[in-house]
């Protein structure tokens, strides 16, 4: 585990004082703890998105091989009557 060597304090622009911490002989000072938090929650939703995406493009590709007319493509079974 590294430990902290020197602790001090620091300032956010967006979210004022924050108490910054170097780990290690040659490491750097941590930053602001609200925007680290800020920046990870962007690249969650940033992921989640992605995801989102790439199902959306395999359902797509599954549905363009199935040799459904595309103009079936949104159809549902909802509406269908026998006769």
């Amino acid at each position: 585990m590294t430990a902290i060597f020197e602790t001090r304090k620091d300032t956010c622009p967006q979210h004022g004082e924050f108490e910054a911490r170097r780990f290690g002989r040659f490491g750097g000072w941590s930053r602001c703890p609200i925007c680290d938090q800020d920046l990870a929650k962007e690249i969650e939703a940033t992921k989640t998105q992605t995801e989102k995406d790439l199902a959306a493009e395999r359902i797509l590709a599954r549905l363009n091989a199935s040799g459904i007319p595309v103009r079936y493509h949104d159809r549902t079974l909802h509406a269908y009557m026998v006769s």
